[in-house]
């Protein structure tokens, strides 16, 4: 239990920071509501025109979600969900005859589903970033038209109102969940949760290019999505029967846009670890252990949040029973391991009610 203890309170230190990290940046008070929606509608106009980028969030290209997530942050500096889904979950949803300038709208562009949102800038009109159609990237449009104003599925808000409302009729106008304002959940806001299952594959062996079935992982992962560059903590259970092993990485990641997640830890070994294919002896290293990259493609909508097919690659150091360095040959078949799977990512606010 030793070896275990310093990384787990590495990773109970990093996790009680983001907690307090996130605290403070849900909390914001809007002392001035009308002020803050008009520098809302202001700021987001400036991006008119730039172009349609999906999982975009600067002014080289932004998704619907990645606009109205830099526009709310740049204007009021309140952190909002990053998807669209979450956003949803994230506003307090109000009829329409109530909604104002500075309101989030939503869109149900695929089937049944939310799947679109934009910022009403007030006589009908809105402004977001659209994927498809006679113009795309950051434009401007209307209610009245007849494309929008069919998907159109309701309104919710993440300022304060700067009318007085009765108070009946207010329950969530889309599928009646979600009447609460989501600046409430300040743990939740920030953080995702995800869980991944993959099966373990490698391209090198002793004898050169040869494709091997390695095993497989599961893996469990908390990131932190205030800032462009994504923070996490995970950790893992690998099984490589190839090399008569079960290893437990700790993972400390940085995730970026278009679904790229590099990481890096100390690894910990069960068993007597062989050369794959081989009854040759190697050492496994905790420190350095493990670095990789992996890719998310863009996923499907499920109930509790985003299913994704993902694609990784990483490199896990071994060496010779000395602790020698192993030839470069050895060290790619044992450490050079491919992984291929699926990982369900789920929103703080689901999580952490």
């Amino acid at each position: 239990m030793k070896n275990f203890s310093h990384p787990l309170l590495v990773c109970l230190a990093f996790f009680l920071f983001i907690t307090v990290q996130s605290s403070f940046a849900a909390n914001i008070s809007i002392e001035n509501p009308e002020k803050a929606r008009n520098e809302l509608i202001s700021y987001s106009k400036q991006f008119i025109g730039v172009p349609y980028v999906y999982g975009g969030v600067t002014s080289k290209g932004m998704d619907c979600s990645g606009f109205i997530y830099t526009s709310v942050l740049g204007s009021v500096q309140l952190q909002v969900p990053r998807t669209v889904s979450d956003l949803y979950g994230f506003v307090r949803i109000i009829p329409d005859s109530q909604k104002e300038p500075g309101d989030i709208l939503f869109f149900k562009t695929l089937g049944s589903k939310i799947s679109h949102a934009a910022i009403y800038i007030g006589n009908n009109q809105f402004i977001h970033s659209a994927s498809d159609g006679p113009n795309t990237g950051v434009i401007v449009s209307s209610l009245s038209q007849t494309y929008w104003n069919t998907a159109y599925a309701g309104v919710g808000q993440i300022l304060p109102p700067t009318q007085t409302f009765s108070s009946q009729n207010t329950s969530n106008t889309i599928t009646g969940e979600n009447s609460n304002l989501g600046q409430s959940n300040s743990i939740a806001i920030n953080l995702t949760f995800d869980i991944s299952t993959t099966f373990l594959w490698s391209i090198i062996s002793p004898e050169g290019m040869l494709l091997n079935a390695r095993g497989g992982t599961i893996q469990a992962h908390v990131q932190y999505n205030k800032w462009d560059i994504k923070p996490g903590i995970g950790i893992e259970c690998k099984f490589d029967p190839k090399m008569n092993i079960v290893q437990i990485p700790v993972l400390f990641s940085v995730a970026m846009d278009y679904g790229f997640r590099i990481y890096a830890g100390p690894v910990f070994t069960i068993g007597n670890s062989t050369l794959p294919g081989t009854s040759k002896e190697i050492s496994p290293s905790i420190f350095p252990g493990v670095l990789g990259l992996s890719w998310e493609a863009p996923g499907w909508n499920i109930k509790i949040g985003t299913l994704n097919i993902i694609q990784d690659i990483s490199w896990t150091v071994f060496n010779k029973t000395d602790n020698s360095a192993l030839s470069i040959l050895d060290s790619l078949a044992s450490g050079l391991v491919l992984s291929t799977g699926v990982r369900v990512t789920i929103p703080g606010t689901k999580l952490l009610k």
